[in-house]
């Protein structure tokens, strides 16, 4: 059975969200070797779920990614350390585009501070990637302002709204790669332990069923003269 790492933040988001991907189904991880990604690699080992594929060469773990992913009819991830390496990835990416497959890059970054400090082998990665080809997302640093089932369902909302197409996932890391603290607050950790092990479902959506019945309510409604405004907290 998995267990949710919670030596650190670092480890504890990378938990989350590799439960959360193979909660979803995504549970062939293509890997390469990293410092950077080392708390995602610690996760994937971890799941009892997750099928890890090790590889040196990143722009041929893209291509089997790529294979899997069309055998299986279920996006594979890529997951590899920061810098140069995910630039190798484009190929793959490109052709997934073209051939309308999914494919998921889980990229580790250094944080902000780092790359515009100009350390070495770091570049920009959040938007690394064309727009129009690759669907970029650049998650924060790990924060506990955001809570556990909050950072599941934003990945659930990025594979929904890209299942025939590329998605890259980029997450900087700050402190600790390994397993030494500072650990989470307990509060924190016990709100991601009910939330692990079980596929996060988003409360709304935009995007519902059409139906004759829905179109005539819309009517009904839009063919009043006086509005109605509707006030959510979301």
């Amino acid at each position: 059975m998995s267990e949710i790492l919670v030596e650190n933040l670092n480890r504890l988001w990378a938990s989350l969200i590799v439960d959360e991907l193979c909660q979803q189904g995504h549970i062939n991880f293509v890997v390469s070797p990293g410092m950077r990604n080392a708390p995602l690699l610690a996760a994937i080992i971890d799941h009892s779920k997750a099928v890890l594929f090790n590889g040196v060469d990143e722009r041929a773990q893209a291509y089997r990614a790529l294979g899997q992913t069309k055998a299986a009819g279920k996006a594979s991830v890529l997951v590899c350390t920061s810098g140069t390496a995910v630039a190798n990835y484009y190929p793959a990416l490109l052709e997934a585009h073209q051939s309308n497959h999914p494919l998921i890059v889980l990229s580790a970054d250094r944080p902000p501070e780092m790359v515009w400090g100009h350390a070495n082998q770091c570049l920009p990665q959040q938007q690394l990637f064309n727009s129009d080809l690759v669907a970029n997302f650049n998650l924060p640093v790990p924060t506990e302002e955001i809570l556990p089932n909050m950072l599941r369902r934003q990945i659930v909302s990025l594979l929904n709204a890209n299942r025939q197409s590329p998605l890259h996932i980029n997450l900087p890391f700050r402190g600790s790669l390994d397993a030494n603290g500072p650990a989470p607050s307990k509060s924190y950790i016990d709100l991601a332990e009910k939330s692990f092990g079980q596929a996060s479902q988003l409360e709304f959506s935009c995007l519902k069923e059409v139906t004759s019945e829905s179109i005539e309510r819309r009517r009904s409604i839009f063919s009043n003269d006086r509005g109605v405004f509707v006030c959510v907290s979301l």
